[in-house]
C-alpha cells in the first residue's frame, strides 16, 4: 500500500507538470537524473508487479489444492456416512430378529407353564379333597 500510495503521488506529480505548462519554462529540459529515477521508480514498480503476479498464480495454485482436498474429505466423508447408515440398518435388523425368537421363546414358555399348570391340576389331587 506504501508503494501504491507513492505511485499515486508521482503520477500526480505527472499529471500537474503536464497540466500546468508554465510550471517549467521550455527551455528548462528535464535532467537525466530525474529521468533515471522516474526509469528506476517504474522498473521497481514492474518488478513489484511481477512478484505480486507471481505471489497470486502461486496462492492461486494453492487455492486449487486446498479444494481438492477439501472434495477429497467431503467425499470421504460422506461415504463413512453412507457406510454407518448401512451399518445401523442392519443392526437395527438384527435386533429386531433377535427380539422375534425372544417373544416366540417367552410366548412358548407361558404356553407350556399352563400346561404343566393344568396337568398338576388333572394328575395331582389337591390336598382339600
Amino acid at each position: 500500500s506504501l508503494l501504491a500510495s507513492q505511485s499515486e503521488l508521482d503520477m500526480e506529480r505527472q499529471q500537474h507538470i503536464l497540466a500546468d505548462p508554465s510550471s517549467f519554462s521550455a527551455t528548462e529540459d528535464i535532467s537525466p537524473a530525474i529521468i533515471e529515477e522516474y526509469q528506476t521508480k517504474i522498473d521497481r514498480l514492474v518488478k513489484s508487479l511481477i512478484e505480486k503476479e507471481d505471489e497470486r498464480i502461486l496462492l492461486r495454485e494453492r487455492l486449487n489444492e486446498i479444494e481438492l482436498e477439501l472434495r477429497k474429505v467431503l467425499d470421504d466423508q460422506n461415504s463413512t456416512f453412507k457406510k454407518y447408515e448401512l451399518l445401523v440398518q442392519e443392526r437395527d435388523l438384527l435386533v429386531q430378529q433377535q427380539k422375534f425368537p425372544s417373544i416366540e421363546s417367552q410366548r412358548e414358555i407361558e404356553e407350556l407353564q399352563d400346561e404343566l399348570i393344568e396337568l398338576k391340576e388333572i394328575y395331582i389331587p389337591s390336598i382339600d379333597e
